[in-house]
């Protein structure tokens, strides 16, 4: 056996985005986590490239991607690996490779399906992306051994294509970057709402805006801040942000802050809002009640899964979204008497999975696999 165990992660549409959402942070933190929990086996993780292409390097431009300890490293075909890892979404994966080199000697498949939200909400995703996702999952699921989900949601979902899934399919929840502390005190009755999430049909901006307006009518002290990337929504929604009389003022959007600047924003925020119409997993939960934000979140089964201390659900249209904001307003924030998911606990899990599936009993035996 060679010295090192080398796990591919493919990186190849990774490595090109020009713009940070919650998956290219989570593959950041995966590939910062697996590295420090597998190392000590002598496990190598290395970029995967699975087509022959110029090499992009967008996130070198990106301070957050560029700390990533995987992606600097030489990029391997699929041949010179001993494990596969998928972790990004990257609908130009060639997996005609990956399956040739199965074909010389089999390695393990580990997959993360982050959710299959264009397959069973059709009417919000362009009909083109909806079939390229489809291929997309179809030769991933196909050549898996194992495949991570993170909530039971996600797992129903994808059970109810009734598609064979010959991979053991694995629940493994996220959990927050930001360690949980408690609200920072006000000596002021106001209401500062925020919301991280890409602005796309499904995220309820239109709704949530609503409900800012209502409550601006009522005269309350209150202001919302947006946080994310303009995504694939009607123009006429980006206008009604930007052109809205208190934008610049009361109502704020930054569209690429990093996890400092988001977390001196939350300081200063009281309620986190999700009104979001469906998610695979929908990170910003935890994230908020870590933050010590009361949280204000639409009454969806995943969000259903994760009942916690300072949740509060509410149904998908201005008014109630409105009343919730009110409720949660009006209520004290209380000490949480199940600690919040954080993604250590996350990584945990999935370096264990990993390291089962891919150290042979004899490395394993060397060194012990918890290392914190």
């Amino acid at each position: 056996m060679a010295e090192h165990l080398v796990i591919g992660s493919e990186s190849q549409g990774f490595e090109g985005v020009g713009f940070l959402t919650g998956i290219q942070r989570l593959v950041r933190e995966s590939h910062v986590g697996l590295v420090d929990r597998m190392s000590p086996l002598g496990v190598r993780i290395v970029p995967l490239h699975t087509r022959d292409i110029p090499r992009q390097a967008n996130f070198t431009d990106n301070f957050y991607l560029s700390g990533d300890p995987v992606i600097h490293k030489h990029p391997c075909a699929p041949d010179d690996v001993d494990a596969f890892l998928f972790l990004d979404v990257n609908m130009q994966i060639d997996f005609s490779a990956v399956h040739r080199s199965q074909q010389l000697r089999h390695r393990p498949v580990i997959a993360l399906v982050h959710d299959i939200l264009p397959l069973v909400h059709s009417d919000l995703f362009p009909r083109q992306e909806i079939l390229r996702f489809r291929l997309y999952l179809q030769q991933l699921l196909r050549l898996a051994d194992h495949v991570v989900i993170t909530s039971e949601k996600v797992r129903s979902d994808l059970l109810g294509l009734g598609w064979s899934i010959p991979g053991t399919l694995h629940v493994i929840p996220l959990g927050s970057v930001f360690q949980s502390r408690p609200p920072i005190p006000t000596d002021t009755d106001r209401l500062s709402l925020l919301y991280v999430s890409t602005i796309e049909p499904r995220k309820g901006h239109e709704h949530l805006i609503s409900a800012f307006d209502l409550l601006r009518a009522e005269g309350l002290d209150i202001d919302l801040t947006l946080i994310g990337r303009a995504g694939w929504a009607d123009p006429q929604l980006f206008d009604r942000i930007r052109l809205h009389q208190d934008f610049g003022g009361r109502l704020r959007w930054l569209e690429s802050p990093d996890d400092v600047l988001l977390a001196t924003v939350a300081e200063q925020c009281t309620i986190g809002v999700f009104p979001s119409q469906d998610e695979g997993y929908g990170l910003f939960l935890e994230e908020g009640l870590a933050l010590g934000l009361k949280m204000v979140v639409s009454d969806i089964p995943v969000f259903r899964e994760r009942t916690q201390a300072n949740v509060h659900y509410t149904d998908l249209s201005p008014e109630s979204i409105a009343n919730g904001i009110l409720t949660a307003h009006q209520q004290p924030w209380t000490s949480p008497t199940v600690p919040v998911r954080t993604m250590s606990d996350f990584l945990d899990e999935l370096a264990d999975l990993v390291t089962d599936v891919t150290v042979p009993p004899s490395w394993r035996a060397k060194v012990s696999r918890k290392v914190r």
